[in-house]
């Protein structure tokens, strides 16, 4: 016995086209969904490495530029006095040296953290070329920056009376 779809009536030919028709779309949707749910987690992942990355990266940045401006700040209060022996020094106002250190502390300690997170993202080869280099200049920067804000001890301070 052999299956022929002339041998069927109309309605039901029709039925057996509008079924075929049904199954193709139902295919057709799943195949959609399971390439946009991949391309959803894909997005995902380029937000995920690129943006968090870059949004570490400009809050490094950030806190830089604030140190900078703190220490402008420090040294935009400085004044020049003549000492006992008639010798022109620089001294700091201690007032703003107490309102500004706290803050390039804070920052200080906040960098290394925030760059410790960058480096545990997804960095490509060119990245941590990039990132071994600039952890080097980091940790020089870092140094050095420590030493300058240090002068709290080794500088001469006047009241914020001058």
């Amino acid at each position: 016995m052999k299956f022929s779809i002339q041998a069927l009536k109309v309605n039901q030919r029709l039925l057996v086209i509008i079924g075929l028709a049904v199954s193709v779309a139902v295919v057709q949707a799943g195949i959609g969904l399971y390439e946009l749910n991949k391309e959803n987690r894909s997005i995902r992942t380029v937000y995920e490495d690129r943006m968090v990355a870059l949004n570490q990266l400009a809050s490094i940045s950030n806190s830089l530029l604030h140190i900078e401006s703190q220490g402008f700040n420090i040294a935009g209060e400085t004044v020049e006095v003549t000492t006992a022996d008639r010798k022109k020094t620089t001294v700091l106002n201690k007032t703003v040296v107490d309102e500004f250190v706290p803050v390039i502390e804070k920052e200080l300690k906040t960098i290394p953290e925030v760059w410790s997170a960058y480096l545990a993202t997804y960095l490509t080869p060119e990245e941590k070329v990039l990132a071994a280099k600039a952890s080097r200049q980091q940790g020089r920067c870092h140094d050095s920056t420590l030493e300058t804000h240090r002068f709290k001890q080794r500088w001469r301070m006047v009241p914020s009376r001058l």
